[in-house]
């Protein structure tokens, strides 16, 4: 939804305190701006061939118009009270499922690299790692590119391999 709280402030909240910070935050906005926050669309926007539902109510966007702000606050009540910790999370990330650690890696004393990414849900659960590595030759120059896709127990899933050529050829993947 775009109101500041991120992945990070999110993660350390329980379901009513990420309750509490969205609602204490939309209370600043003014009804015309609610309902632009709820439904994603602006007042004489045109709306594309179908009914705008919110993201946050069981109502569309008339249903929005014409309700006051304390029924759309009520309605947003009842709706993020039905909803999981899960579920708020990824809603306030506007959708997104899976989030991405910071990047860890390594450049190893023998002139190798090595690059780590691990993907979790939105509660903080492993849901997958991507590991890059690379190895080079004596030269300096780059030789092969492993990139691996590992599974929440770090099981290999998929490896594929880049093999590059200091001869100038282009690079080709390897089996």
């Amino acid at each position: 939804m775009g109101l500041g709280l991120t992945l990070e402030k999110l993660e350390g909240l329980n379901k009513e305190e990420i309750i509490n910070s969205v609602v204490k935050q939309l209370e600043t906005l003014d009804e015309k701006i609610l309902v632009e926050k709820l439904t994603g669309i602006r007042e004489g926007v045109p709306i594309p061939g179908r009914l705008m539902m919110s993201k946050f109510t069981d109502k569309n966007l008339q249903e929005l118009r014409d309700m006051n702000y304390g029924q759309i606050r009520s309605a947003q009540n009842q709706t993020f009270n039905s909803k999981s910790k899960k579920e708020l999370i990824e809603i306030e990330m506007e959708g997104q499922t899976e989030f991405s650690d910071p990047t860890t890696g390594e450049d190893c004393p023998n002139g190798q690299v090595w690059r780590l990414t691990v993907i979790r849900d939105a509660e903080g659960t492993k849901l997958r790692s991507n590991r890059v590595d690379w190895t080079y030759y004596p030269t300096g120059e780059v030789d092969i590119i492993t990139i691996i896709e590992l599974d929440a127990s770090d099981d290999i899933i998929s490896m594929k391999q880049l093999k590059h050529y200091p001869d100038g050829r282009q690079p080709e993947w390897i089996e």
